[in-house]
């Protein structure tokens, strides 16, 4: 660790300072970034990790960037358009990804003044608890620049957007209460008294299980405008499925279905893959070859609903490919919706090469998506597709260059979350129930299902909005 970052631990409690002091603790340098970012990730590592506390030494908490660079063209500012780009993905932008991948719950004790990048840093955290004498700007417009760390994302989530909106378009600085007042902080307390408050906070918080404070977390942070994404988080493992994993997905799927607010669940994965499907080095375990026949079927059928409930819930579910979708993996693609993969992604059933026949629902999705002569083609000889091998095959429906993507993505899963979720929950039924019925039945649904989205507020704003010419505002109700 460097002598920027100091990182305590007192139990279950991570206390991390950004320590520079004289120079208002700002975030100038590449090592700073990188120090800052080896702290996050090593917390995230921490087996016992269960709560982060982010604050500055001295008086403030931290200025931002290097005012001074900016002007004179230097450090991060400094070259062509593409290097500073360039510069800024592989520096600052980091510590929002890191802080974004962390499931363990973080509080920022804002201690002095939260500046620009400073107060994107202090947004980062799950709580905010400030200190009587702190200070908070988003004044990147006041230089000429914009936020370049997440900052005008971040901002609005917490306050709202016309509160944002005010923030970064005037620069104002607030003071304490006014943060407090605007529910940019949780809690005011005296100077003194800031970091004996948040250790508090800590406290009640390590006091709960690791496993249900980081899935906890996980499904908070999820959650946006309707939507929500589910990350495989196991980047070093190319999200392999874990049993942790899988037990989780099934809880937030199942939470998902239920949740009226829910108008749309994505999964996608961390680093550079999907999912590489099953973990192939836990199945050579001695434990996982000791269970008999029977309780290894349990198990598996028991985890492999997950692909049942992206597939049969009523509300649309995207499968969002970074990267490469293998075994399991693929098959819980295929269990949604949509698939909007990376041109860098690879597809490939996999089972056959590791001597296995297939799980997940692959044998069903498969075939209902290919035809069942290629489905026996991609499942015996286990070619891995190219992106837009996968497309021409119907296996994807979008491909975008891979910096493209989840720009892409967004603007898809968005239009599904504002759009009429009640009718695209019985579009599913429909859909569902064709397989097994002739037509005559299939009639009797269709008209059955018609009739109740009759029923429902989404069409009688659709009617209202067809005759005044204006676009539905539909609330998935």
């Amino acid at each position: 660790m460097s002598d920027f970052v100091l990182l305590a631990q007192e139990g279950a409690v991570f206390t991390l300072t950004l320590n520079a002091p004289a120079e208002r603790n700002a975030l100038s340098t590449q090592s700073q970034w990188d120090a800052l970012v080896d702290a996050i990730e090593s917390v995230q590592r921490h087996p016992e990790a269960k709560c982060l506390i982010i604050t500055g030494a001295g008086s403030a908490f931290c200025a931002g960037g290097n005012v001074k660079d900016m002007q004179n063209k230097q450090g991060i500012a400094g070259g062509s358009p593409y290097a500073i780009r360039e510069g800024y993905r592989r520096g600052i932008q980091r510590i929002p990804k890191a802080m974004a991948a962390l499931d363990v719950p973080a509080i920022a004790a804002v201690n002095g003044p939260a500046i620009g990048a400073g107060l994107d840093l202090a947004c980062m955290c799950d709580i905010r608890i400030a200190s009587e004498k702190a200070r908070f700007a988003e004044s990147f417009v006041k230089l000429g620049i914009i936020p370049g760390d997440g900052g005008a994302w971040l901002l609005q989530r917490i306050v709202g957007y016309a509160k944002a909106a005010e923030l970064s378009f005037t620069g104002d600085m607030l003071d304490a209460q006014q943060a407090l007042d605007c529910q940019l902080v949780s809690e005011v307390v005296p100077h003194d008294q800031l970091m004996q408050a948040a250790l508090n906070l800590a406290s009640r918080i390590a006091a709960n299980p690791a496993p249900a404070l980081r899935m906890t977390k996980r499904l908070l942070s999820a959650f946006s405008q309707g939507i929500l994404t589910l990350t495989f988080n196991r980047p070093e493992a190319r999200n392999a499925l874990s049993p942790e994993i899988t037990s989780g997905l099934i809880v937030a799927l199942e939470e998902a279905q239920r949740d009226a607010d829910v108008r749309a669940v994505v999964i996608t994965g961390s680093g550079r893959a999907f999912c590489a499907g099953g973990d192939v080095k836990a199945m050579a375990t001695s434990q996982a070859q000791s269970m008999n026949l029977a309780e290894r079927q349990r198990l598996l059928r028991q985890r492999a609903d997950a692909s049942r409930l992206l597939h049969e819930m009523p509300k649309p579910s995207i499968a969002v490919l970074p990267g490469a979708a293998a075994g399991a993996g693929l098959a819980l693609a295929l269990a949604c919706d949509f698939r909007i993969a990376a041109r860098s992604a690879k597809i490939s059933t996999a089972f056959a090469k590791v001597g296995l026949s297939g799980d997940y629902g692959m044998s069903y999705f498969l075939p209902r998506i290919v035809g069942e002569a290629k489905a026996r083609e991609l499942l015996m000889f286990s070619p891995v597709l190219g992106a837009d091998e996968a497309h021409a095959l119907g296996l994807l429906h979008q491909v975008h260059d891979d910096e493209a993507l989840q720009q892409a993505a967004t603007s898809w899963i968005e239009t599904l979350a504002q759009g009429p979720t009640l009718a695209y929950g019985h579009i599913k039924k429909a859909l569902l129930a064709s397989s097994l019925n002739g037509l005559s039945t299939q009639l009797d649904v269709e008209s059955g299902l018609q009739v109740l989205c009759q029923s429902t507020e989404d069409h009688k704003e659709a009617a209202i909005a067809f005759v005044e010419k204006r676009a539905a505002r539909f609330q998935g109700r």
